[in-house]
């Protein structure tokens, strides 16, 4: 998940910044073991669609996000995260954390300044 890539709706090249906000995206709306050559690719978000909105649930996204971008989208450093309600059904992740555009490099330096990411989910 590294360098350049098409942008899912313009079809055009992302990269940069852009390019991991599009890849966490795409990890968080992938369950886990349904991509054919990459069976661990994904997230256990889609699987909390049901779960209730009590402190158990909000713990199991916080891991599952947390997990997730852990294992997949080594270019942001998570440092904070809330949840938001935005209407029946659907929630709002927001993600504070460092962008490090080579940390899929195993380079670990931080570029400019902390980036705030708001990803919409279906549940809770």
């Amino acid at each position: 998940m590294a360098g350049k890539d098409l942008d899912e709706i313009t079809g055009g090249e992302v990269s940069g910044w852009a390019h991991v906000v599009q890849s966490i995206n795409r990890l968080f709306s992938t369950p886990k073991n349904t991509r054919v050559f990459l069976r661990e690719f994904g997230s256990d978000l889609p699987n909390l669609v049901d779960v209730p909105s009590n402190d158990a649930g909000i713990l199991a996204l916080f891991v599952a996000v947390a997990t997730a971008l852990e294992q997949w989208e080594p270019r942001f450093s998570l440092s904070s995260l809330s949840v938001s309600q935005v209407g029946p059904g659907k929630i709002l992740l927001n993600l504070v954390g460092t962008y490090v555009p080579r940390g899929h490099q195993g380079d670990t330096t931080p570029e400019g300044e902390t980036q705030t990411l708001s990803v919409p989910v279906a549940g809770l």
